[in-house]
């Protein structure tokens, strides 16, 4: 094979490489978006029927929106990340993909949610 095949070729491999990576990526973020998604709802339910009155269940609300507030801005920076990657092709910029997906799965399984 001559030589600027064979560099053609390991570019399109890793270029293969690199948009599997970044599409694997996103699908983990989407599947963490619907189980979240589900776990939200459930869980402003159980606090809602778990409140003694009115004031106690709307400030348990309010200290959980707090919360969520947190994990939804973890999904804007994993999207806009994974944004940034598809347009940007560099290496950083799929790590920093990468980073925010672990960030964000870290966070829901500190909250309870598997993705």
């Amino acid at each position: 094979m001559k030589p600027a095949l064979l560099c053609i070729a390991l570019v399109a491999c890793a270029a293969s490489t690199r948009s599997k990576a970044l599409t694997d990526t996103k699908t983990a973020i989407d599947a963490a978006a619907v189980a979240y998604d589900a776990y939200d709802k459930a869980h402003q339910l159980q606090i809602v029927a778990a409140a003694a009155d009115k004031a106690s269940g709307q400030t348990a609300l309010t200290q959980y929106r707090a919360e969520q507030s947190k994990v939804e801005q973890l999904f804007v920076v994993a999207y806009q990340a994974i944004a940034t990657a598809l347009t940007v092709n560099t290496d950083p910029s799929a790590a920093t993909a990468a980073t925010a997906l672990t960030n964000l799965l870290a966070e829901l399984r500190a909250d309870g949610v598997v993705p």
